[in-house]
């Protein structure tokens, strides 16, 4: 055993591995030492290479008797070896069966903690820093990640890591794991690592498919979350792509907590400063289509797509700085409305951009320039364009944006509307500023578009839970005859 150092060491009991030999050692050694029996429990970093009898527990269970596998045995010294089996090792475990008069003890020596310890000592001392900092030091490394924490107590190495993984394609993730938008590859410490030293340690290896962003941390006793830390691999571009469209002058559409631009297809967040809640705060992302017949069945109802998101999922946290990417749906799209929620549903901030709106603000201009008076002149002003309604307002104010409009259309000919209306007199279509126009500037405006068959009268309005805040009426009949 020279110049072999122990890869267990308890103060009393010391354990070497020399090539596929393992030797355990004791000293001082009494004479009820060396009639003591040890299981040696070996885990195969494959469990298919144990007997078939043995792969439900994950482990093979030899014996071994120090007097009968010495090697050496003074008055102070016991030494017995083991051959370990051929196949590729994770762990090991000894500990005495029952008998022994000291068997509380269990020596645990971990494979793969070495090998990940010696792969984190080679990062630092290339000078690398974790990719997460939390309770644990997380470093990535050639498709896996490198757990470590210095020093690590009981609860530490007990407590079970949880591992989220969320691919850049959806598509690459099982059918059942789509609708969370990540693979959970939950683990334990001793599974995937071990202690070595004062050290815990562990490693997961990642998923083969291009990845967005990974969670991680460990469950606490009580099914909460003991700590937690997030990974963005797409963070850095994301950043570049918004620092680019800074240099070109560009605006944010949404103005709001987080500064939301419009690149193309997708929606670029960013916050600087952010917190952790505004790490951890999901948010919330509604796509509303030009035709709502785009919509999956379930959707058109409430006229919008949900494509909620959590930060590190979508982006992540670079510096004191948050940022996220959506990317959007391919079909023709009228607005978004998007914000943060918290566990408790409450919205923290929301912000909507529309499509529309400049299309609708120009068409308003226009009809002003003909010298046309809007049809109705009340808390928005109403024009009729065509066969739809044009509101506008200036300035406007964000409850303005966040109360509902109510329109019903009372036909001509009551058979025009459909039969589950016909008690009510009217067809109903209600609808949100954000969905049907948006903020431009300090105006408001909105696009309601008709039912192409005769109009008798139309009555619309803002309402909220305690009632109309405006209403206003525009008798069709009446003009007509006038």
């Amino acid at each position: 055993l020279d110049g072999s150092e122990a890869v267990i060491s308890s103060g009393r009991y010391d354990v070497h591995i020399v090539d596929d030999d393992l030797f355990y050692v004791k000293s001082p050694c009494v004479w009820d030492d060396t009639r003591a029996m040890f299981y040696l429990a070996v885990a195969p970093k494959d469990v298919s290479d144990l007997p078939a009898q043995s792969r439900a527990h994950g482990l093979d269970y030899p014996l071994f008797r120090i007097s009968e596998n010495a090697i050496a045995v003074g008055p102070d010294l016991c030494v017995a070896v083991a051959e370990l089996p051929s196949y590729e090792i994770a762990e090991i475990r000894i500990w005495p069966i029952p008998s022994h008069p000291d068997h509380t003890f269990e020596l645990i020596y971990s494979f793969v903690a070495a090998e990940a310890m010696d792969a984190v000592e080679y990062l630092l001392r290339q000078g690398r820093d974790p990719e997460i900092e939390s309770e644990f030091d997380i470093f990535l490394d050639s498709g896996r990640l490198l757990y470590r924490k210095r020093p690590c107590s009981a609860d530490d190495a007990g407590a079970r890591f949880f591992l989220h993984v969320v691919p850049a394609d959806a598509d690459d993730l099982s059918a059942d794991r789509r609708e969370p938008g990540f693979e959970n590859l939950d683990f334990s410490l001793r599974r995937n690592g071990g202690r070595v030293g004062d050290a815990c340690v562990a490693r997961a290896r990642l998923p083969n498919y291009e990845i967005a962003g990974i969670r991680t941390g460990q469950l606490a006793g009580s099914g909460g979350v003991a700590w937690e830390g997030y990974h963005s691999f797409a963070a850095a571009e994301i950043v570049e792509d918004v620092r680019e469209l800074l240099r070109q002058g560009r605006q944010p559409e949404i103005e709001s907590e987080f500064d939301v631009f419009v690149d193309k297809d997708r929606l670029l967040y960013r916050k600087q400063p952010c917190s952790s809640a505004d790490v951890y705060a999901r948010i919330f992302l509604y796509v509303v289509p030009s035709d709502a017949d785009g919509l999956p069945m379930g959707r058109r109802e409430s006229g919008f797509q949900n494509l909620d998101f959590s930060l590190w999922q979508n982006g992540g946290r670079v510096g004191d700085e948050c940022i996220a990417r959506a990317h959007l749906p391919g079909y023709e799209i009228a607005g978004v409305r998007t914000g943060q929620v918290t566990l408790d549903g409450d919205e923290t901030w929301n912000g909507a951009y529309s499509f529309a709106a400049a299309e609708i603000v120009a068409a308003v201009r226009d009809l002003r320039r003909q010298g046309r008076d809007p049809e109705i002149a009340s808390v928005f002003d109403v024009f009729m364009d065509g066969d739809s309604l044009l509101y506008v307002k200036s300035p406007c104010y964000q409850q303005d944006i966040d109360t509902r409009f109510f329109l019903h259309v009372v036909p001509s000919d009551i058979d025009d509307i459909s039969s589950d209306r016909r008690e009510s007199g009217f067809q109903n279509l209600d609808f949100s500023l954000w969905q049907n126009g948006g903020r431009v500037g300090d105006e408001c405006v909105a696009r309601a578009d008709l039912p192409e068959y005769e109009i008798s009268e139309i009555r619309t309005g803002q309402f909220t839970l305690n009632g109309r805040t405006w209403e206003v009426k525009l008798d069709f009949t009446e003009q007509a005859n006038q």
